[in-house]
């Protein structure tokens, strides 16, 4: 009894055509497969019915290069997710801001960040510039990973930490914007950068030294 070649895998439909190469039933439905997208589909066969073993190479390498695209494609998205995570510190979703509006809804100072950071789609980096320029007219002279590091004394300190690995931002805002000597908007960024970050791996020794 024949398999069901409309269920079947291309490797698993090709190793089968490998071994019945007469199954003109299967080389066609090799050929078909909704997975493959072919231009054109060389004749397996003369119009005697002798198997024509150069097109059925080429069809075989094709195969192949289909499959190899195919790993490639993944790979590159599987390496562009990678990248992406390794950006999430510095970006924040959609959801994270709504939560972090109903967290900080009694200072207006801290939702007016969070819709310049909306505006930015998110990016820290790019909101800390456009608070940087409303309010001084110039571009910035520091990046929010300066910003970070003048902060880190403030922020690493016993009575933020517990609140911070679990994202409770709002009781830290003005203190870190005080002590530090800082707008309390950049305040706000650099305290969701730190959470996104992680507390314990942003304390670190080597954690911003350098």
């Amino acid at each position: 009894m024949k398999p069901n070649f409309e269920e079947m895998s291309i490797p698993d439909l090709r190793a089968y055509v490998l071994k019945h190469r007469d199954d003109i039933e299967a080389i066609r439905a090799l050929f078909y497969h909704p997975s493959l997208k072919w231009k054109t589909m060389p004749p397996m066969f003369t119009q005697e019915g002798v198997p024509i073993e150069e097109n059925i190479q080429i069809a075989e390498e094709a195969i192949r290069q289909r499959v190899e695209s195919n790993y490639k494609k993944q790979t590159a998205t599987d390496q562009e997710t990678v990248n992406l995570g390794k950006k999430d510190k510095t970006t924040i979703t959609q959801t994270e801001i709504e939560q972090l509006r109903d967290q900080l809804r009694d200072s207006p100072e801290a939702i007016a960040t969070l819709d310049i950071i909306q505006e930015c789609d998110g990016h820290l980096e790019d909101a800390v510039k456009v608070m940087i320029i409303k309010k001084t007219g110039k571009e910035p002279d520091q990046s929010l990973n300066e910003w970070v590091k003048k902060c880190r004394h403030v922020i690493c300190k016993e009575e933020f930490r517990e609140d911070l690995a679990v994202g409770l931002i709002a009781g830290m805002i003005e203190p870190l914007a005080t002590t530090a000597v800082i707008p309390l908007g950049i305040a706000v960024a650099v305290a969701i950068y730190v959470f996104k970050t992680g507390i314990r791996t942003f304390c670190e020794p080597s954690e911003f030294e350098s």
